[in-house]
C-alpha cells in the first residue's frame, strides 16, 4: 500500500457532491457586427438563473447564497507535493492527517480529519507558514504516510492561479476540497440563433455574440477549404481568364455562415487597389485602414469575431463595361463557386464600388435583385448598364459630390438611386433640389421614409469632386493624413443588415 503514495498525475472525473461557491457572471450580448442586442435572455443552465439584457446589451447573473458544485473523483489514491501545495486524492473515505514541524522538530500544526470523503483535497503550505524557511511535513491517508522536506524559495502561487481560473476553490488556512465547475450559459433572442457557451468559473465576464437565425447557409458549409487569408486567384468565365482577390477572416470556421462582400474598382483601377486600401488612400499607397473601401476593419475587427468574406474582382481591361452581361456573369460565377466551397450566408451578399465600380454595383442590383441584399455606389452612374428584365427591390446607399466633373451630378448617380428607391417603395424626396452641402467634410444626408421593411435607402451628398474619400483633404494631404467620413457612414448603413 505504501507504494501507492507517490508523485503522480491523475485523471479528473466529475462527481456530484456538496461543495459551494457564489455566482457572479456578467457580460454583453451583441450581434456579429458588434451592435448591442436588447431583450436577450441569458440563462445559467446548471443553476437556473436568468437575466434579460437592456438596450446596452449587458446582463448580470449573481447569487449571494451558495450553490452546489460538482466535485472531482480520482482514479487512484495518492499524496503529491507541488510547489506550495500538498494534494491528496482519495478513492474512498479515509482519515487524512497533516503534521508540520520546523527544522528543530517542533510541531507547528496538526490537522486530522477522520472521515474525509472521496475526492481531491489541497493544503496550502505558503498560506499557513509564510515565516518559515524549512519545514518537515508528514502527510497521511489512513496508515499510509509520506514525509516531505519543504524549502521556501519564492512566494510563487502558479498552481493556485491556474486552479482558480478553472473554478477551483480552496481555504487559505486548512485542508480544502477541490471542485470542478462545468456549466453553460444559454442565450436566446428574437431573430437570432440560440448560443450555448460552456463556462468553467462562476466568477468571470463572458461576452456573447449571436448569429442571425435567418441566415441562408450555402452548400459549402461544413466543407474543408485550403483557402486562407488573402489570395489572388483566377477563374475561366465565358472563355476568358478572369482574376479576383479573395480574403477570408483569420478565424474562418466552415460551420459559420459568413456575409459575402464585393469591392469593385473604378475605371482604370485594380483589384489590388481595393484590397490593400490604395484606391481610397492618397498617393496610391496601401493603407490597412481603407482595405476594401475601409469596410474590412469593421466587418472583421482585429481581436474580434470575423463576419465577412471579401472579394475584389478585376474588370476586363480595368473596366466594367459589362458587354453582353459578361461582367455580371463573372460575378455570378464567383458567387456560385464561393457558395459551393465556402460557408456563405446567401441572404447577405453585398456590393460596393467607386465610379465605374459603383455603376457595376448598380448593374448587379438590376440583374440579380434576389441575390444582392444591398449595394453601395460612390460617385457612380449607369456606365455598366442595367438589365431591365428584373425589377426586384434592392436597398441602396450612395455618396456623390455636387462638383463631380467625371460623373456629373445629378445626371449621374441620381437616376440610378431613384430607380432603386422607387422599387424599394420609399416616399420620394427631390434630393438634387434639396441638397446644398457647404463642403466635403459635412455631407447632407437623406434617409428615405416609408420604404418596404428591410429595404432602407440613403443618400449622402457632399460639395466636392469625383472622390471616393471626401473629408479632411487640404492641399498637400498625403495618404497617411487622410480622414474621411465615407467608410464610417457606409458601415453605419450596412451593419443594419448584419
Amino acid at each position: 500500500m505504501h507504494n501507492q503514495m507517490k508523485y503522480c498525475l491523475f485523471m479528473l472525473i466529475a462527481l456530484t457532491a456538496s461543495a459551494q461557491t457564489t455566482v457572479d457572471l456578467s457580460g454583453k450580448v451583441t450581434n456579429s457586427a458588434g451592435n448591442s442586442i436588447a431583450n436577450a435572455i441569458v440563462t445559467l443552465v446548471g443553476q437556473g438563473l436568468k437575466d434579460t439584457t437592456g438596450t446596452d446589451g449587458t446582463y448580470k447573473l449573481s447569487q449571494a447564497t451558495s450553490v452546489e458544485l460538482p466535485l472531482l473523483k480520482p482514479n487512484n489514491q495518492s499524496i503529491t507535493l507541488y510547489k506550495n501545495f500538498i494534494d491528496f486524492s482519495l478513492t474512498n473515505s479515509s482519515p487524512v492527517q497533516i503534521e508540520v514541524f520546523d527544522i528543530k522538530g517542533v510541531l507547528l500544526k496538526k490537522e486530522l480529519k477522520q472521515n474525509t470523503t472521496t475526492g481531491f483535497y489541497r493544503f496550502n503550505i505558503e498560506g499557513n507558514f509564510r515565516a518559515q524557511k524549512i519545514l518537515i511535513i508528514k502527510a497521511s491517508i489512513g496508515r499510509n504516510e509520506v514525509t516531505f522536506r519543504y524549502l521556501t524559495l519564492q512566494k510563487g502561487k502558479c498552481a493556485v492561479s491556474q486552479f482558480n481560473k478553472s473554478g477551483t476553490s480552496f481555504e487559505e488556512k486548512g485542508l480544502a476540497k477541490i471542485t470542478a465547475i462545468s456549466d453553460t450559459l444559454r442565450t436566446t433572442a428574437p431573430n437570432f440563433m440560440t448560443n450555448s457557451t460552456p463556462i468553467s468559473s462562476y466568477s468571470q465576464v463572458v461576452n456573447i455574440t449571436l448569429d442571425s437565425s435567418n441566415a441562408k447557409r450555402s452548400s459549402g458549409c461544413g466543407k474543408t477549404t485550403t483557402l486562407k487569408g488573402k489570395q489572388i486567384l483566377h477563374i475561366s468565365v465565358g472563355g476568358q481568364n478572369r482574376e479576383y482577390i479573395i480574403r477570408l477572416p483569420d478565424d474562418y470556421d466552415s460551420t459559420t455562415a459568413y456575409k459575402l462582400w464585393f469591392g469593385l474598382h473604378c475605371s482604370g483601377g485594380r483589384d489590388t487597389g481595393v484590397s490593400d486600401g490604395s484606391t481610397i488612400a492618397r498617393g496610391g499607397s496601401a493603407n490597412t485602414n481603407y482595405e476594401f473601401y475601409g469596410i474590412w476593419k469593421f466587418a472583421n475587427p482585429t481581436g474580434g469575431k470575423g463576419t465577412t468574406i471579401f472579394c475584389a474582382p478585376q474588370g476586363n481591361g480595368n473596366q466594367w463595361g459589362n458587354s453582353n452581361g459578361a461582367d455580371v456573369e463573372f460575378i455570378r460565377t464567383l458567387i456560385q463557386k464561393f457558395e459551393s466551397e465556402l460557408c456563405i450566408d446567401e441572404s447577405r451578399i453585398f456590393s460596393e464600388g467607386f465610379s465605374m465600380g459603383g455603376s457595376m454595383s448598380y448593374a448587379l442590383a438590376c440583374a440579380m435583385p434576389d441575390t444582392f441584399r444591398a449595394i453601395c455606389m460612390h460617385s457612380g452612374g449607369a456606365m455598366s448598364g442595367c438589365d431591365g428584365t428584373h425589377r426586384g427591390p434592392v436597398p441602396i446607399f450612395i455618396t456623390h459630390g455636387t462638383d463631380d466633373g467625371t460623373c456629373t451630378w445629378p445626371n449621374y448617380g441620381w437616376p440610378q438611386f431613384k430607380d432603386l428607391y422607387e422599387r424599394d417603395g420609399c416616399t420620394a424626396i427631390d434630393v438634387p433640389s434639396l441638397a446644398n452641402p457647404t463642403d466635403q467634410t459635412h455631407p447632407v444626408n437623406f434617409d428615405f421614409k416609408n420604404c418596404k421593411t428591410g429595404y432602407p435607402c440613403k443618400a449622402c451628398i457632399f460639395k466636392g469632386g469625383h472622390d471616393p474619400s471626401p473629408g479632411n483633404d487640404p492641399a498637400g494631404t498625403t495618404w497617411g493624413e487622410l480622414t474621411t467620413w465615407v467608410d464610417d457612414s457606409t458601415w453605419s448603413y450596412f451593419k443594419k443588415f448584419y
